[in-house]
């Protein structure tokens, strides 16, 4: 039955049919208030019926926007197997020319991922052309903790270690990798580590992980992409 909060329709109802019963007929009547039937993909618009008829023919551009929104969500949501997410950073060249030029640091990032099926929400950050010490020098990367659906059931802070591998494509199999444990003398511990109160806490990484000279001198990358593997220490249960 809709909500008929101002009783205008139960009143109208009973003017007209004192002797029924009103409850099977209220959804019918015309000045009741309806939700848009895109509500499930994030469209807040309510009104009557002849209202959302004309909402529905001109909010289509609206509509599809919010539809189109709600299947990136849905493909950006990936999981980690067995705490294990690879990241591939495609069309290389053009993207390190870009950090290069860039007057900023130019960072990219991976979709965000969870470390398990009802694990902690993350994300890599990287910087092709490097920033902090390893400015000009280093790929810089980082790993950011994310605000989840299931922060309320995971332990905080986060205590697991991260394991970063850049992956050769060569036969050598020659990975160069970065092992992170959570410190906790780090002076910013409670923004890196503990449950995010807003969309996501500070990175934590290595701005020095990986020298120019030995990206470009390997098998690391190759048809312009190169992989990021991160290795998350799994938890029991989740």
């Amino acid at each position: 039955m809709q909500a008929d909060p101002s009783g205008v329709c139960e009143q109208v109802w009973r003017e007209r049919h004192p002797s029924e019963e009103l409850s099977f007929h209220i959804t019918e009547c015309p000045l009741a208030i309806h939700p848009c039937s895109y509500q499930d993909i994030g469209c807040t618009f309510k009104g009557k019926r002849d209202i959302l008829e004309d909402h529905s023919k001109t909010a289509v551009h609206t509509h599809l926007s919010l539809a189109l929104q709600k299947i990136r969500e849905n493909e950006s949501r990936s999981t980690c197997t067995n705490g294990v997410f690879i990241w591939k950073i495609g069309n290389y060249k053009q993207q390190f020319e870009q950090a290069v030029a860039s007057p900023e640091d130019l960072a990219i990032f991976s979709p965000p991922f969870y470390t398990s099926q009802y694990g902690y929400k993350m994300r890599l950050k990287a910087y092709l052309q490097g920033r902090d010490r390893g400015k000009s020098t280093h790929l810089s990367l980082y790993i950011i903790i994310m605000r989840g659906e299931f922060d309320a059931l995971l332990d905080w802070p986060f205590k697991q270690k991260i394991t970063f591998f850049l992956t050769d494509q060569g036969e050598q199999k020659a990975h160069r990798t970065h092992q992170l444990s959570p410190n906790r003398s780090l002076p910013n511990i409670k923004v890196v580590f503990n449950r995010p109160t807003m969309k996501e806490n500070l990175g934590i990484g290595n701005p020095c992980f990986v020298p120019h000279e030995a990206l470009e001198a390997g098998e690391f990358i190759k048809d312009d992409a190169l992989f990021i593997k991160a290795v998350v220490e799994t938890v029991k249960g989740y």
